[in-house]
């Protein structure tokens, strides 16, 4: 006890030390979190400002896939005749008055499959022609760049050098990297699409956005779509690491990944028009600087603590400890029992009372079943006139706390045929004994439920049948008989149609004084008997049979043995009986 009260006092002492450290986390979290907020605020500027750039792009997209002239082109004939020149014409100056409308756009051009033409606002040639003078710089073959025009998904193709006409200086070509949209027409079509959309901007533009919205030499941003591939980044000289994918981090929360042997934190946003994130990754380092005075600060106060916290429970440990320990050895001695070292001296304690308590419980509990044993027999016994010292008979009775109401006394005695529909559910879990319990149970709660408390009744077991022993307080004879016939025929019918255990009964005369018991029992017993030998009325008045002819010359003892061997089903022995 003494180490675990030393160490309560130290855990004492660790709850400012667990305070600091909370504090500390939750200085940490906050900072972490206001660079997150700031972070995400620097990528929703970015955002927003290329999402409505590239809401603006798909508008123009939305108009050139309506145009009455480019839908006249996708489902025309493959042969180009004089018609469609015009109408090539037109769309021509169409492209060009969009052109002129969207600065976002680098370049843009329309692929006509059925024409296998490729037009823009500065052209109208072959798609093998437009690739060799656009795509040739690029390590895309041929046969891919004609597959990626020829699919029904809309895509978005990464940076990608790409020569372009310029808008601003006379049409002059240049070689510029390039983000590709590509969108087939009509726009839904599961089908092969019969034109092919294809916008392309400066990867510039995307660029000079996230530079003037990074922090100077903290941090790079990019820009991911659902695929993983960089859209436009602030570090060209870089790929994005494998532990960042688009799935792996929530918008909401900042994430940590391992980078370059250093621990990167990731802010991230997620675009509300395509399906792009915007992320920020800085080294986490940055905004600790501020973390580490406190980490310092904290741990010198952690270890003043501990050596001067040490020392105080210590010497209060010992204080306390003193009259626990003169406690045990006094416990020790007075029970004789050894107190081990190691073990706990309040468990030792309560151990200790739990055994006295226990002892006392089963010496509680063994009075009551030997007071309930001997009250049981002194009824067998008062039942069969064995007890003739009244002397005897009124200790006995104080000593049971057993009290009559009058002088006036009947036994009654169930005999029982059937019990086994009322244990169907549990027939193999209880035994024939316990089955007998329950049902004595029963018919010493109907009985009393029955009599009303009117009339004191004592139910037990004696020779194989349940008898009941009633104490009359009322005086006249004929209203105590009419109170047994009634006990006896409501005993019967609510056991035998509420629970489906079927017996019989019989009773006996009323008599007077405690002698009167013994006579009361042998009448009940006759009359259980004629009905046995007579299979006549389940219910048997002792009156009925006073005056019957039938006779028969047996000892009550071997008129019990004879009813004890038939309900054992012993009929070797009872033909025996009966022969003598």
């Amino acid at each position: 006890m003494f180490i675990s009260w030393f160490l309560s006092y130290v855990l004492i002492l660790l709850i400012p030390i667990l305070i600091s450290s909370y504090i500390h986390f939750q200085s940490v979290k906050i900072v972490k979190n206001q660079i997150n907020s700031t972070n995400k605020i620097l990528l929703k500027q970015v955002q927003q400002t290329i999402d409505n750039e590239m809401e603006s792009m798909l508008k123009v997209a939305l108009e050139i896939s309506l145009s009455p002239n480019i839908r006249s082109a996708m489902y025309s004939s493959s042969e180009i005749n004089l018609n469609d020149s015009y109408l090539f014409s037109q769309i021509n100056q169409q492209l060009k008055a969009y052109s002129v409308s969207n600065s976002f756009l680098d370049y843009f051009y329309i692929y006509f499959k059925n024409k296998a033409r490729i037009i823009s606002y500065d052209t109208f040639c072959t798609p093998e022609d437009f690739y060799k003078n656009t795509y040739s710089k690029k390590n895309t073959t041929y046969e891919e760049w004609i597959n990626s025009l020829n699919d029904n998904k809309i895509q978005y193709i990464p940076i990608e050098a790409v020569q372009v006409s310029s808008k601003e200086d006379g049409g002059n070509s240049y070689v510029n990297k390039t983000i590709s949209y590509i969108q087939p027409l009509p726009t839904g079509s599961r089908i092969s699409p019969y034109a092919t959309l294809v916008m392309l901007v400066n990867e510039a533009k995307f660029y000079n956005s996230l530079i003037a919205t990074k922090p100077v030499d903290v941090g790079d941003i990019f820009i991911i779509d659902e695929k993983n591939n960089i859209i436009s980044t602030t570090n060209k000289t870089i790929k994005l690491p494998k532990e960042i994918d688009y799935n792996s981090f929530n918008s909401s929360d900042i994430s940590y990944v391992n980078w370059n042997n250093s621990k990167m934190a990731i802010s991230n946003v997620t675009s509300e028009k395509l399906k792009w994130k915007y992320v920020y990754i800085i080294p986490e380092e940055i905004f600790l600087n501020k973390v580490r005075y406190i980490n310092q600060i904290t741990f010198i106060a952690m270890i003043f603590c501990l050596l001067l916290g040490t020392f105080v429970s210590y010497f209060f440990s010992r204080k306390n400890y003193n009259p626990i320990n003169r406690l045990i050895n006094k416990i020790s001695n007075t029970f004789e029992i050894n107190f081990e070292a190691g073990n706990e001296e309040f468990n030792f304690i309560e151990k200790t009372l739990d055994i006295a308590f226990k002892e006392r419980k089963l010496i509680d509990e063994k009075l009551k079943q030997q007071n309930y044993m001997l009250k049981y027999n002194f009824l067998v016994k008062l039942l069969k006139g064995k007890i003739d010292n009244s002397k005897t008979i009124n200790e006995s009775l104080t000593s049971f706390d057993i009290n009559f109401n009058s002088n006036y006394f009947s036994v009654m005695l169930f005999y029982i045929e059937d019990f086994e529909e009322y244990f169907s559910e549990d027939k193999e879990n209880i035994s024939t004994n316990e089955k007998m319990i329950t049902v004595e149970f029963i018919l010493s709660k109907v009985i009393e439920e029955v009599t009303a408390d009117k009339n004191k009744v004592f139910v037990f077991e004696i020779d194989g049948t349940i008898a009941c022993l009633i104490n009359f307080t009322n005086t006249n004879f004929e209203v105590n008989i009419n109170e047994l016939n009634r006990i006896a025929r409501d005993t019967q019918r609510f056991i035998q149609n509420k629970m489906h255990i079927y017996f019989s009964v019989s009773f006996s005369g009323i008599h007077e004084n405690i002698e009167g018991i013994s006579i009361s029992y042998r009448e009940a017993v006759q009359a259980m008997e004629y009905k046995i030998i007579k299979e006549d009325s389940s219910i048997i008045n002792y009156s009925t049979i006073e005056n019957s002819e039938y006779k028969y010359d047996y000892s009550m003892e071997i008129e019990l043995q004879l009813i004890n061997y038939i309900k054992t089903g012993n009929y070797d022995m009872s033909e025996q009986v009966l022969r003598e």
